[in-house]
């Protein structure tokens, strides 16, 4: 099918074990997740996801994936399974990171100044949120250093005192993804990793 035809976003990222599947054709939006181990299920559920909501893949025109950050493996994982499908179907690839897709996703983080990752162990991805510019960086931080500190943590659990948020809560905003080369795409994977550092 000629892509200019297409019309199927395909969303993609994975979070504190679970990964996440959506679908929007500009009409409406299906989505699907699983908990588990990537590298034994991916191509599977990725498959019972499409036939689940009778999805082709010669429909998808558009492939939008969070850069991170997050598990070296899943973060790897992840990016390799997209870029693949982008050469395999001739579509677009679009990235952006985790914080920003869930700060620009929902309304109710209008006005919060912290944003919390999970990465391991006792250690966290703590985003700074300055208001009327957005996210202007991340860096890791120890599970005591965010003992005075309020806002939100992605994930399905609350933490200290901060409020849950996940994926089902929040609308993607596709228009804050940037568009990426397929071959020289990298994740980003996390200071804890001295890697990727990321800052506006």
């Amino acid at each position: 099918m000629n892509i200019m035809f297409r019309k199927n976003k395909f969303f993609i990222a994975h979070i504190n074990d679970e990964t996440y599947f959506l679908i929007d054709n500009g009409k409406g939006i299906k989505d699907f997740s699983f908990k588990g181990q990537l590298s034994d299920q991916l191509h599977l559920k990725f498959k019972q996801f499409l036939d689940l909501y009778e999805v082709s893949l010669d429909d998808i025109n558009s492939i939008y994936v969070s850069r991170g950050p997050g598990s070296f493996t899943a973060l790897r994982t992840i990016i390799l399974f997209a870029k693949t499908l982008c050469l395999c179907l001739g579509a677009q690839l679009f990235s952006s990171n985790i914080f920003e897709i869930f700060l620009y996703g929902s309304d109710s983080l209008k006005g919060v100044q912290n944003m919390v990752l999970f990465s391991k162990k006792n250690n966290y991805y703590l985003a700074k949120v300055i208001p009327n510019k957005g996210l202007c960086g991340y860096n890791l931080v120890e599970e005591r250093e965010l003992n005075n500190l309020s806002g939100f943590i992605i994930g399905d659990k609350p933490f200290k005192n901060f409020k849950s948020i996940s994926f089902k809560d929040i609308k993607i905003n596709f228009s804050i993804f940037r568009e990426e080369d397929v071959y020289y795409f990298e994740p980003e994977y996390g200071i804890d990793l001295n890697v990727k550092i990321y800052h506006r």
